[in-house]
């Protein structure tokens, strides 16, 4: 079967392989269609100008060349017509025409197999779309992760000294390591040098000065060093703790976006069986108001008319005796 898509709103549309074997009026166009099941049905004039003419006239070109096509939609309701008449269609001459429902006309049934709602999402395929979401959600569980963890601030004291990106602190890490051993180990030498000397009392006495700020120096470059070892250490352990607190941060934000989205498409899904829903119901009450007689649908608008102008009288009523 040719299958159509409707571009105004995406529904994809499956027409029947050959029309129904009589000509037959418009009610019962209708009716012939419905008795089908499957949700056959009267295309519309808009529908029925999608189909291409060679697929209509394949099996009999004459027949379609010299034929109309019912379609389901009415004329306007007016004073002067209690029941409308209907469009047909014409492919030989490719122009529609506005003709009573009692006249006979060729019937080619068409149904819609995929739905489209107002924000094109299908609802034919709901199962495969929520299949999809959780599949992007997974992914994007997994990059909201990355993301996360990548954000994490990596830059420490270890990483610096193998990277080389923090110049300075590494410069001062190499340099006074070497440094401060060596002038430690220089007060040290110059004190055990100082009780051999016999020279001036004077350099004795700078000997003795500068071995003691040696030695200092040097151990307050240690203790310097020292530190800066236990930061590394303390950098290590909080980088660590920060990159799995950020983990399961990651993964809870996630988590809940995940679950967001198939809400979401849940939502989606249920407001487009909805819309569907209220479009068959339309359809049925306009089925079921087409079946009736001219006669049963003016008792039906008078009454609707009594109706208003009863309730329009209590209105009045109410607002008077107030």
């Amino acid at each position: 079967m040719l299958e159509i898509v409707n571009p105004a709103n995406g529904e994809k549309i499956q027409i029947a392989d050959s029309d129904l074997v009589n000509h037959l009026n418009w009610q019962m166009a209708v009716n012939e269609c419905k008795k089908l099941g499957n949700g056959w049905r009267l295309p519309t004039i808009d529908e029925i100008k999608l189909i291409p003419y060679n697929e209509m006239a394949k099996n009999d070109s004459l027949r379609v060349l010299h034929n109309s096509y019912w379609t389901s939609s009415e004329t306007e309701k007016n004073d002067f017509n209690v029941s409308p008449n209907a469009l047909k269609f014409n492919f030989g001459r490719k122009m529609q025409f506005n003709a009573s429902k009692d006249q006979l006309h060729l019937v080619r049934p068409i149904r819609t197999i995929q739905i489209v709602n107002q924000n094109k999402t299908s609802i034919t395929n709901s199962t495969q779309n929520l299949k999809t979401v959780k599949a992007q959600s997974e992914n994007e569980t997994k990059s909201s992760m990355k993301n996360a963890i990548d954000s994490i601030p990596t830059t420490n004291f270890l990483e610096d000294l193998i990277t080389g990106e923090n110049l300075t602190e590494t410069r001062l890490f190499i340099l006074y390591s070497p440094v401060a051993l060596l002038i430690l180990f220089c007060g040290i030498f110059i004190k055990g040098f100082i009780p051999n000397f016999s020279g001036n009392g004077l350099i004795y006495l700078v000997l003795i000065i500068l071995s003691i700020v040696m030695m200092l120096g040097g151990l307050i470059l240690i203790v310097i060093q020292i530190i800066r070892l236990a930061k590394v250490i303390f950098e290590l352990f909080g980088y660590k703790k920060n990159k799995r607190t950020a983990r399961e941060e990651a993964m809870r934000q996630a988590k809940q976006e995940k679950e967001q989205a198939i809400q979401d498409e849940i939502f989606r899904k249920e407001q487009a069986k909805y819309e569907e829903e209220e479009r068959i119901r339309k359809q049925r009450e306009l089925e079921i108001w087409n079946s009736k007689s001219p006669n049963e649908r003016a008792k039906i608008k008078f009454k609707e008319m009594e109706d208003a102008i009863h309730n329009l009288d209590g209105y009045f009523s109410d607002v008077i005796f107030r």
